[in-house]
């Protein structure tokens, strides 16, 4: 982050021009003509002072950073991680529906074929039971034979 603030800072001078006094020296040539008569004739230099209005620029200076281009910076990479995200979801999602809609063949055949089977076996009871019905309805009217012919064997014994 501190490398995206560094990039997108400028530095700004936003000074002021400020009138200031000062004190300035200079130096006033003066001839000497009293005190001791072997100087007399001879420079000296007296220190004098004036005010001096001087105007100086006083530096201020403001770091601006560009928010919108660190922002940009900062969330491209993870716009792009987005994006690949999304195509790989994509991608997942047909790959995982494949695999789910084989899977799901695959079990529905198994329950064809369990349905198939319990099928053909419904089949048999209900030929079985039909063949159980029809001995049953045979061995009925053989009974029925039989008693009438105990009874007609009775019949001539009891006569």
């Amino acid at each position: 982050m501190d490398k995206l603030l560094r990039n997108q800072t400028q530095t700004v001078d936003e000074g002021k021009n400020v009138t200031r006094t000062k004190r300035v020296s200079y130096k006033e040539k003066k001839t000497n003509w009293f005190w001791e008569p072997w100087n007399w004739g001879t420079d000296r230099y007296e220190t004098k002072w004036y005010d001096k209005k001087v105007t100086e620029w006083e530096a201020n200076f403001v770091d601006y950073v560009n928010m919108s281009a660190v922002v940009t910076e900062y969330f491209h990479p993870i716009q792009h991680q987005l994006e690949h995200a999304k195509k790989a979801v994509a991608e997942h999602a047909k790959k995982e529906s494949v695999r789910i809609k084989e899977q799901m063949k695959a079990f529905l055949v198994k329950i064809d074929q369990n349905l198939q089977n319990k099928l053909n076996e419904l089949k048999q009871s209900m030929e079985k039971s039909q063949q159980t019905k029809a001995e049953i309805e045979k061995q009925e009217s053989d009974l029925e034979w039989m008693k009438g012919i105990i009874e007609r064997v009775n019949g001539l014994i009891n006569f």
